[in-house]
């Protein structure tokens, strides 16, 4: 059977609309900004690389926006999409090379043209969440699948719906529970053909607009061996037995082939019981569509590649990478120690990537058409991700420090080496004293330095250990200090060097989530604070809360009563008093004399004192904030509230209740005249001192603020957020008072 569409296009979450060709002279860092931010940092995480068909455009996905770069002349176009608080998932061109296809779950999928930046189609409904979206051989008909079971056929000239029809439920319940049923789309000429996984396991083909069966999948065997393709015998699937422990095999996804001859899906082993569902990751299986036949069952370890064209197999396990061809069901050839394999768009080569080599295969002759060695000198850090041109001719890779370069396969000549400035979601942020740096720590465990008033990256610092830690300048500004799991760095930040480390004895390494009802999320690691002023970090370990002075090395105070774990604890600017969050409570600690003086009792109401006395819910406290002077307390509680306190009167003197979110992060400007405070929702809001005016709402992230920190002469304030792969900051305009 020929191919009959023109392109197709995956799960796509990408960001919307407006191409921007007319800011080329700007700097992404200016591009887009939410209101009230004056700048970002980093460009976000990199989610997806395409080179357009006739290699001369590289389109790359980031969780914060597409960028367009044309390859001949590394000319960067500005964001063909306007930043968003979406995660980008997916992106895809034509294979004409003129059209790039974009989408989010909350905006419409839009088609646009690559050299005009006019939108050619807009799908105006959504029918739910986009599985797939397919072109006919004409390129004006697209079908597009939903997570409802929807599908609906377009005409992108006239911009009309031509048909929709539906021919499945979109969810089924095991024992109360509810699971989303599997859906995947093949179109041929006028035919739509979908596959939906089924409460038993099997699976079904249908027509997809009259919803008759054409036939029923369903597992013959476990074994991998009895199967015509399997990987390697010592690592063929085992028998799983019928057993209580795993009664049903859910199949979670589905895939055709690009001729839609050959079905792949992926199962979990599941346990229902009467109070919750459990399970274990099930076989990945091959299927042959016309004839039903079980083609092959495989291991979860087993990741399964196939050729654009749908004639070879890739086999990718512990142990090597097999190579078969799906109409003979035979092995064509093994790769030992490869787990990385490209395979072009024509479907005439692949690449092989092993640990010191890469190769390219020409597939119809199975024969090596050239061999590289040493490709780590390529690069200045090992990629963490490659990305095959159509024809097979350009690879580009991706490393952890967001470095994009291409290299010409036949030769590996360096082509282009095209951009810094993506990253690893950032963990941990500290601003030099003088204002003018920010330090970084990210997910790659690297720190960086960037330039406040460029916004460009000044240096850079592979630590290799630093686990969602804590970062913080020494007081001369020319030393980063970093905390991971009681493990103390110092490091130069002109030479990048490391100057001394030291670890703290029985640290506890405390790693804290939590979910509400709104949808939203928090995540605590440790519960470590620096403090500059006196060069102390404030540590919990297993006897209690400690003060450690970084440059001695010694522990200064114990607070041995502070056992339990907190997920919340901060010290004032003198260091006077040290503030624990106690799960309902705060306890307020003198430093000096290592007592108690004080416990602030969180106010509650009758009904919510009932369901914690019946743990119906728990009231917990997310955030603490000490003014400059530490005479205030501001507390974010899990009731959406901030309460302020009078430390020294020990009574609350404001409630902050117009909160939509929980506070997941609160601070105080350097001069006590604003508090800050992040949410579960992305939202940062803004308040004076000491009236508690609301004076702004910042609204830049889909998910929790992570990091929330004023700049130390009180003109910036940076954010960070947790989830979406953000790998950005943004920098935040400071209201005059």
């Amino acid at each position: 059977m020929k191919s009959k569409f023109i392109y197709t296009i995956l799960i796509l979450f990408l960001l919307s609309t407006l191409f921007c060709t007319h800011l080329l002279a700007i700097d992404y860092s200016e591009l887009n900004l939410p209101k009230g931010a004056k700048a970002r940092i980093g460009k976000g995480v990199i989610l997806d690389i395409q080179i357009s068909p006739n290699n001369t455009r590289l389109a790359v996905a980031s969780s914060i926006g597409s960028w367009l770069y044309d390859i001949s002349t590394d000319k960067q176009f500005a964001p063909i999409i306007k930043f968003e608080k979406l995660s980008v998932s997916k992106i895809a061109f034509s294979p004409d090379s003129t059209k790039l296809a974009v989408s989010s779950p909350d905006l419409p999928i839009q088609i646009w043209n690559v050299e005009n930046g006019e939108v050619v189609f807009t799908f105006t409904e959504s029918k739910g969440a986009l599985i797939s979206l397919e072109f006919t051989e004409n390129g004006n008909t697209p079908v597009s699948l939903y997570q409802t079971g929807v599908i609906k056929v377009w005409d992108t000239i006239n911009g009309i719906e031509i048909d929709s029809f539906s021919t499945i439920k979109p969810k089924i319940s095991i024992k109360g529970n509810h699971f989303i049923r599997p859906l995947s789309l093949h179109v041929d000429d006028n035919t739509f053909t979908v596959a939906n996984g089924n409460m038993d396991g099997s699976i079904s083909i249908k027509d997809g607009k009259s919803g008759r069966n054409i036939n029923k999948l369903t597992s013959k065997s476990d074994i991998g061996l009895s199967l015509p393709i399997y990987y390697r015998e010592e690592d063929t699937l085992e028998k799983h037995p019928k057993s209580d422990k795993y009664p049903l095999k859910w199949v979670h996804e589905i895939d055709f082939s690009k001729d839609g001859n050959t079905l792949f899906t992926y199962s979990n082993l599941i346990n229902v019981k009467w109070h919750s569902v459990g399970g274990t990751s099930g076989p990945s299986e091959v299927w042959d569509v016309k004839t039903g036949q079980q083609l092959a069952s495989l291991k979860t370890h087993v990741s399964i590649q196939t050729s654009s064209n749908s004639k070879t197999i890739a086999l990718i396990g512990h142990k090597s990478c097999e190579i078969w061809d799906i109409k003979t069901k035979r092995k064509i050839t093994e790769f030992p120690n490869v787990k990385i394999i490209r395979f072009s768009g024509d479907g005439k080569t692949y690449a092989i990537i092993g640990k010191d080599f890469y190769a390219l295969w020409d597939i119809a002759s199975q024969s090596e058409i050239i061999l590289h060695r040493s490709i780590l000198e390529w690069v200045e850090n090992p990629p963490e991700e490659y990305f095959l041109s159509y024809d097979g001719t350009l690879l580009a890779t991706a490393d952890e420090n967001g470095t994009i370069a291409l290299w010409e396969t036949r030769n590996s000549k360096r082509k282009r080496s095209l951009i810094t400035g993506y990253a690893k979601p950032f963990f941990s942020l500290a601003f030099a004293e003088d204002s003018n740096s920010l330090a970084t720590l990210d997910l790659a465990k690297n720190i960086h330095v960037w330039d406040i008033s460029n916004h460009k990256k000044t240096q850079s610092i592979k630590t290799g250990y630093l686990n969602r830690g804590r970062i913080t300048y020494s007081q001369n500004d020319k030393t980063l200090i970093c905390e991971s799991e009681g493990m103390i760095k110092k490091w130069d930040i002109s030479s990048g060097l490391l100057n001394d480390t030291f670890t703290i004895p029985d640290a506890s390494l405390v790693l804290f989530s939590a979910s509400f009802d709104d949808g939203t999320h928090l995540n605590i690691h440790g519960t470590s604070v620096f403090s500059k002023k006196n060069n102390t970090l404030l540590i919990e370990t297993r006897n209690g809360i400690e003060v450690w002075d970084i440059h001695t090395q010694k522990r200064l105070n114990s607070f041995e009563k502070v056992k339990q774990t907190v997920s919340v604890s901060i010290l004032s600017n003198n260091e006077h008093k040290l503030a624990v969050s106690s799960g309902y409570d705060v306890r307020l600690w003198d430093t000096h004399t290592q007592n108690e003086y004080a416990t602030l009792k969180m106010p509650m109401s009758l009904k919510e004192k009932i369901s914690q006395l019946l743990r119906f819910k728990f009231y917990r406290i997310y955030s603490l904030a000490l003014s400059p002077d530490g005479k205030i307390l501001a507390v974010g509680t899990n009731e959406k509230r901030i309460h302020i306190w009078d430390i020294t009167s020990r009574s609350i003197i404001k409630t902050l209740h117009d909160q939509k979110y929980v506070s997941s992060q609160l601070v105080f400007s350097p001069d006590g005249k604003l508090l800050a405070s992040g949410d579960t929702g992305g939202l940062i809001h803004l308040w004076e001192v000491p009236s508690y005016k609301h004076v702004a709402t910042y609204d830049g992230y889909k998910n929790s603020i992570r990091s929330l920190i004023f700049s130390p002469d009180g003109k910036s304030l940076a954010s960070t957020n947790i989830g979406d792969y953000s790998g950005t900051i943004l920098l935040w305009n400071i209201p005059s008072k």
